[in-house]
C-alpha cells in the first residue's frame, strides 16, 4: 500500500500515520515513497468483517481491478529508462499482483481481468528472474481466456510468453501473437511480437527469414512511433547482420540501435 494513492475525502497520510501510531499498521519509510504494510492480526480482523457484510467479494474485486490498471501502466513504462529500476518498482507491488491473481484465476472469479495482469507483467517475469512462476500464471490465464472474444488480452499473454519461451515454441507463440494483435487492430503489438518472432527464427538458424521479419516489424514499429521497440528491432537485426557474417553492416546498425533509444 502507497501513501498517497488518490483517496480524495480523507487525509490518508494522516490516517495511516494514526494507525502507525496504534500499532495497526507498520510503515517502511526506507524508500522514495512511504508504504505501509497491515499486521497479520489486523488483516484477518478486516476479512472476517468483510465476510460478515457480505462484501469480500466486491472488495476482492476492486483491488484486482486496481493492481490490473496498475500493471497495464507499468507495461507501458518499460523500456522508457532504466530497466533495473523499472523491475524495482513494479517488485513493490508483486505480492498484491500475486493477490489478484489467484481471485481472478486461481479461483476462478475473472479469467480476463487475470489474464491482463500475468500478460502485463511479461517483462516482470522476463527480468527478474520469475520465467517459471510467470509461465504458470499465463499458461493458467490461456487455459481461461477465449482468444476470440479477447483478442487484445490473449495476443499480450501469447507475447510474454514467447519471451520466456526458445526455439520452436517462442516462434509459435509469437507468430499466434502477433495474429491476433493484428486481429485486436493493434499494429504496435503487433510489431512488437514480430520483433520476438524474428529472434526465434535466429534461435532456430532461420537468418533470412529472421532478417525480413525483424525488418517488417522495424517499419511498423517506426510508423507507430514505438522508439522502444524500434532500438531493440536495430538491435535483434544487428546481431542477426553479424551471425550472417556481415560485420560493417552490424556495427552501422548496433550504432542506429543507440541513437534510437
Amino acid at each position: 500500500m502507497c501513501a498517497g494513492d488518490g483517496l480524495d475525502e480523507i487525509d490518508i497520510l494522516d490516517l495511516l500515520g494514526l494507525l502507525a501510531d496504534k500499532s495497526l499498521v507498520v510503515a517502511d519509510t526506507s524508500a522514495e515513497r512511504e508504504r505501509y504494510r497491515i499486521l497479520e492480526s489486523t488483516a484477518a480482523y478486516a476479512l472476517e468483517k468483510l465476510v460478515a457484510s457480505g462484501e469480500r467479494d466486491a472488495m476482492a474485486r476492486r483491488q484486482a481491478e486496481y493492481f490490473r490498471d496498475q500493471a497495464l501502466a507499468t507495461d507501458e513504462r518499460f523500456g522508457t529508462g532504466s530497466t533495473f529500476a523499472w523491475v524495482a518498482g513494479v517488485e513493490l507491488e508483486l505480492d498484491n499482483d500475486r493477490t489478484a491473481l489467484t481471485w481472478s484465476l486461481t479461483q476462478g472469479n475473472d479469467a480476463v481481468l487475470g489474464g491482463a495482469i500475468a500478460g502485463a507483467l511479461g517483462w516482470l517475469w522476463n527480468n527478474a528472474g520469475l520465467a517459471v512462476e510467470g509461465r504458470y500464471w499465463i499458461s493458467l490465464a490461456l487455459e481461461r481466456v477465449s482468444e476470440a472474444e479477447q483478442p487484445h488480452v490473449a495476443a499480450r499473454l501469447r507475447e510474454a510468453l514467447s519471451v520466456l519461451s526458445f526455439g520452436q515454441r517462442r516462434h509459435d507463440e509469437a507468430e499466434r501473437a502477433t495474429e491476433l494483435y493484428a486481429l485486436a487492430g493493434d499494429a504496435r503489438g503487433s510489431a512488437r511480437a514480430q520483433n520476438q518472432l524474428a529472434w526465434a527464427l535466429f534461435q532456430m538458424g532461420r537468418l533470412d527469414e529472421a532478417k525480413a521479419t525483424v525488418e517488417q516489424a522495424l517499419a511498423t514499429s517506426r510508423a507507430c512511433r514505438d522508439t522502444w521497440n524500434v532500438a531493440d528491432c536495430l538491435g535483434k537485426k544487428g546481431g542477426i547482420e553479424f551471425v550472417r557474417g556481415d560485420v560493417g553492416t552490424a556495427r552501422e546498425v548496433y550504432a542506429q540501435a543507440l541513437a534510437a533509444v
